[in-house]
């Protein structure tokens, strides 16, 4: 098994979580950024950083009227569909975010690290992860907040003789996010139980909070 962090690159992706502007990404997207800009070049601010679970907090100065709402209810498991936003490098003058989308094959409970097979506290999901996306928004099939994309793990195992991968997305799971942006008074808003939605309006939903991030070093 062989763990990737996507996210490496200059230019990755964010989920504006609150009315005041937050904005919510992976850790090792913002670690060694002297500048950073969202959106249309607003610049943020470092506010928090998790590096146990990846994520960090940014603060910027402008107001958001679109901002992601977290899943209500934590009934969520294996077998759900999820559908996966971001900015992919291959198509980095995009200037909306790329959707994807999977099924959930995995959840767990404890810390996710990248130097082990440790990935509890994080959901696991058959939509493609690539560079670009680390930081993008998991959402179910409401279009609400079930996580967050950080990596992608590659399972290889042998059947019948035959060697098989499969590369699986991996998400900070929504409780772990929750607890993140408690603990640093973020004032975010859960949603009603929904509907499920068509993939265009999930992608029309998504696009509104999902934000591209550009580091300068």
């Amino acid at each position: 098994m062989a763990l990737s962090l996507p996210g490496s690159a200059r230019a990755n992706t964010g989920i504006v979580v609150s009315p005041d502007g937050h904005v919510l990404t992976a850790y090792h997207v913002v670690r060694s950024c002297a500048r950073i800009a969202v959106g249309k070049g607003v610049a943020a601010l470092p506010l928090a950083f998790d590096q146990e679970h990846d994520l960090a907090l940014l603060e910027t100065s402008a107001p958001e009227k679109n901002i992601a709402l977290f899943r209500a209810s934590p009934d969520f498991g294996v077998g759900y569909r999820v559908t996966v936003a971001g900015f992919p490098l291959k198509d980095w003058s995009s200037p909306v975010p790329k959707l994807t989308s999977g099924i959930v094959t995995s959840l767990g409970e404890g810390a996710l690290k990248a130097r082990d097979d440790d990935y509890r506290e994080s959901i696991r999901f058959t939509a493609p992860v690539v560079s670009g996306i680390s930081g993008g928004p998991v959402l179910d099939g409401a279009g609400d907040l079930v996580g967050m994309a950080v990596a992608v793990v590659t399972m290889r195992r042998a059947t019948d003789d035959q060697p098989l991968s499969l590369r699986l997305g991996i998400g900070v799971a929504r409780h772990r996010l929750l607890s993140f942006l408690d603990t640093h008074k973020v004032p975010y808003r859960t949603a009603a139980r929904g509907e499920a939605l068509s993939d265009a309006d999930i992608a029309k939903k998504a696009r509104s909070f999902t934000v591209r991030i550009r580091c300068s070093r």
